[in-house]
């Protein structure tokens, strides 16, 4: 009898022991139903106000909405242009659930962001992380986005991968308001002493500053002063003399800042050329509706060596990338990497079938023996045919109407089959 009751006090015991054991896996599932019941995680970027030159910190809360998410990884994407990623700093919430944030900027403009940890501990309401950003000098006024991709997000542990996470996205406020726009912007070249930049007065500056870039593109030019008193209105550069044989061309910018140290947008440029610059190549054109591709043409340039073909989908010239190498001494590149158009489902009378026609704008530049590029040409505007075997699948004009002939001869025959058809009939 004793040794029954020992084998019956075993036997709660070990119960007891399975429960108990139970309890930590029951609460996991119960995780996980609740996500598949709608319940979501949530990522908030907060928006902060910045100056141009400054640096900036973006905090990134997570709110859990009961959830207990081990891991948790996003992405923030932002325009490189205008911003650079500085660094992050651990924030409370991963902090006290002995989490890391890594954080890697792959590509430019997109920041990746893992939040884990060597163990399973969940993660609880607060701030994740804090990310530093530097704002150009020459960002506008106006919002800079944060945007988090939804693809970019996901949960763990693997008991809650039905975990949703939902993220709402920030943005950097640039505030600065700067006096108007110094113009005009002139200047000329002197002889072993460099560039002379000459600008207009501009209301309220307390200091002018001078910008160079290699190209027109404002954004990649790089500032050659300090900031110069406000009684100052020109200024020699003579920085690029050393390497002068590096360069074909060279453009300048001026701004100006009031005394809240709030600067304006860029007056000019005003471009000097150091090296004889080819004319860029005219006539231009491009084809549509080739199956092979489009087939783009232009005009020889005087003492030009070479030339690079740009496309784009829009016809912008800022959003324009090279499509092709230098291509030397041709007149003419088929582009036979563009969309080919495609069959849509819909019929015309005509049996011809409705095609899904892709546009492509294209720009040319010549490049001569210096190795100076020049100005693009005007744009011309091309888009490809169908190909070969989509082609081959297109209903000619003439068996169109003849399947169009026969489909109103078999309706005339269903009206035939009763009066009440032909009554139909009669009013058509």
């Amino acid at each position: 009898m004793t040794q029954w009751v020992n084998r019956r006090e075993g036997t709660w015991r070990l119960a007891l022991t399975i429960v108990l054991a139970a309890l930590p896996l029951w609460a996991v599932a119960n995780d996980a139903i609740s996500a598949k019941a709608g319940t979501s995680l949530g990522i908030v970027i907060a928006t902060r106000e910045a100056r141009p030159g400054k640096d900036v910190s973006v905090p990134v809360t997570l709110q859990t909405n009961g959830l207990r998410p081990a891991t948790l990884t996003m992405s923030i994407r932002f325009d490189p242009t205008y911003l650079s990623y500085v660094k992050e700093a651990d924030g409370p919430a991963a902090i006290a659930a002995d989490k890391a944030v890594t954080a890697l900027e792959i590509p430019r403009g997109s920041l990746n962001i893992v939040v884990a940890g060597f163990n399973s501990y969940a993660m609880s309401d607060g701030v994740l992380f804090t990310a530093v950003f530097h704002v150009a000098e020459l960002a506008p006024q106006g919002i800079l986005p944060l945007e988090c991709p939804a693809s970019s997000l996901s949960a763990s542990p693997p008991e809650i991968a039905s975990l949703d996470v939902s993220a709402s996205d920030g943005a950097i406020e640039v505030i600065c308001s700067g006096p108007p726009v110094p113009n005009p912007v002139a200047g000329s070249l002197v002889a072993a002493q460099g560039a002379l930049v000459i600008w207009g007065e501009s209301s309220g500056a307390s200091a002018y500053q001078v910008y160079r870039g290699e190209t027109d593109d404002v954004a990649l030019a790089v500032a050659v002063s300090d900031w110069l008193p406000a009684t100052t209105n020109q200024y020699m550069d003579s920085s690029f003399l050393a390497n002068i044989q590096d360069y074909c061309r060279l453009y300048f910018w001026v701004r100006a800042r009031n005394a809240d140290e709030c600067a304006s947008d860029p007056g000019g440029p005003v471009d000097f050329a150091l090296k004889e610059i080819p004319a860029a190549p005219t006539g231009l054109t491009a084809t549509h509706g080739n199956s092979d591709g489009i087939l783009l043409t232009w005009n020889a340039t005087l003492n030009a060596t070479d030339y690079r073909v740009y496309r784009s989908n829009s016809s912008d010239p800022a959003t324009r990338q090279p499509l092709t190498g230098w291509l030397s001494a041709t007149y003419s590149y088929i582009d036979a990497t563009a969309a080919a158009a495609q069959n849509d489902f819909a019929i015309g009378c005509s049996g011809r079938q409705v095609l899904d026609v892709v546009k492509y704008t294209y720009w040319v530049t010549a490049r001569n023996a210096n190795g100076c590029e020049s100005d693009a040409s005007a744009l011309a505007q091309g888009s490809r045919g169908l190909s070969g075997s989509a082609a081959a699948s297109v209903l000619p004009s003439e068996v169109g109407d003849a399947l169009l002939w026969l489909a109103a001869g078999a309706f005339l025959a269903l009206c035939r089959l009763s009066q009440k058809a032909r009554r139909a009939c009669s009013r058509l």
